[in-house]
């Protein structure tokens, strides 16, 4: 499901009014969702090397108790190969908790920070700002 986060279907905001609208409505999804309960918050950074430098550069500061889980090689382009590297902490659910994180992909940037917050264990996942093609599995450990 997708739906718009400001009155009147409008997509992105422009004001700390509507930055505002968009992280309480958000939370009010995600506290349905996750109250009570320990989350996984994941997020994803790309390069064009294994090892690097990663975009969006911002995936440090807004998501820094992230640990490193493991690198995908994307290989459907045989002249372009592309590396994701997974990101993720577990922590107990709190209104306001992933803000950063929220209004990052607000801010709808092309290198926009793709992240996944899901229960524990993964049985319920919300995920905003990507596509549908965008999807990730995530898989109890």
């Amino acid at each position: 499901m997708r739906f718009h986060s400001l009155p009147g279907s409008k997509r992105h905001p422009e004001t700390e009014d509507e930055y505002a609208v968009v992280l309480d409505r958000s939370n009010t999804v995600l506290e349905e969702l996750f109250a009570g309960t320990d989350i996984y918050v994941l997020t994803m950074a790309w390069s064009s090397e294994p090892t690097g430098p990663e975009l969006p550069t911002r995936r440090r500061e807004v998501h820094p108790d992230g640990s490193f889980r493991m690198t995908i090689a994307n290989e459907a382009d045989p002249e372009f190969h592309t590396y994701t590297h997974l990101y993720a902490d577990r922590r107990p659910w709190q209104r306001g908790s992933v803000d950063g994180i929220l209004r990052e992909v607000a801010d709808n940037v092309p290198s926009r920070l793709p992240r996944h917050v899901c229960r524990t264990p993964p049985a319920t996942v919300h995920r905003s700002g990507l596509p549908a093609s965008a999807a990730v599995g995530v898989s109890r450990r």
